[in-house]
């Protein structure tokens, strides 16, 4: 599953605890499922600490991987 919160600092701040929910909550639900989120390069920093607390199975790839991330993905949450 993709986890897309955003390119804005607003956007990580506002969307993120929803998406982190929603995350938290579908990996519980269904024990195989990865959470893939693209590092947009404006807010790599701020999605790198807040990844730090996730408690569900992620991997964070660079902007220059998303079209691998894309065709990979079965599902997508996205601001």
């Amino acid at each position: 599953m993709l986890l897309l919160p955003g390119s804005r600092r607003a956007e990580i701040e506002l969307v993120s605890p929803t998406f982190e929910d929603a995350a938290t909550a579908l990996c519980a639900k269904y024990p195989d499922l990865t959470v893939v989120t693209v590092l947009a390069p404006a807010v790599a920093d701020l999605v790198r600490t807040r990844a730090k607390s996730w408690r569900f199975p992620h991997i964070l790839v660079e902007e220059n991987e998303k079209e691998d991330a894309f065709r990979a993905a079965t599902l997508a949450l996205a601001c």
